[in-house]
């Protein structure tokens, strides 16, 4: 028997590989933190459902929906529950592909903050700084 938040985490990241990002929303609360690492133009901090939102409609956008993540495993406990992702993306017919853990604090049956932690940070600042893109 799997950990409920490791079901809530497989859920979210299942909606997410289909490209149903309302769905994969539904899933973090209303005050979410999502925390974005490297060098890049959507590197930051994004506050609440609107700003992570704006965040996954432009990850939709600059890869024309090519964005999935392929979960290798989820690790959980009754606070946090990780995610080991390779994601494959494509931008301007420029396939690529990274590995990385993502992290969430989960509060109220909702993922309530989320770190993402890249393996190779410097591809995925290469992938998301080419050509014209700003932060959401």
């Amino acid at each position: 028997m799997r950990h409920p938040n490791a079901d809530l985490l497989a859920a979210h990241l299942d909606a997410l590989g289909r490209g149903d990002v309302a769905t994969a929303m539904s899933f973090y609360s209303e005050d979410v933190a999502f925390h974005y690492p490297g060098r890049n133009p959507l590197s930051g901090d994004y506050q609440g459902k609107d700003q992570v939102l704006a965040l996954m409609g432009r990850v939709m956008e600059l890869t024309s929906g090519s964005f999935r993540p392929e979960v290798h495993d989820i690790l959980a406990s009754d606070n946090h529950v990780a995610a080991l992702v390779t994601v494959r993306a494509e931008r301007d017919g420029t396939p690529v592909e990274w590995t990385s853990v993502d992290l969430f604090h989960v509060r109220n049956d909702k993922l309530s903050e989320h770190w993402v932690h890249e393996v190779d940070q410097d591809v995925v600042d290469q992938f998301w700084s080419s050509g014209q893109s700003s932060r959401p």
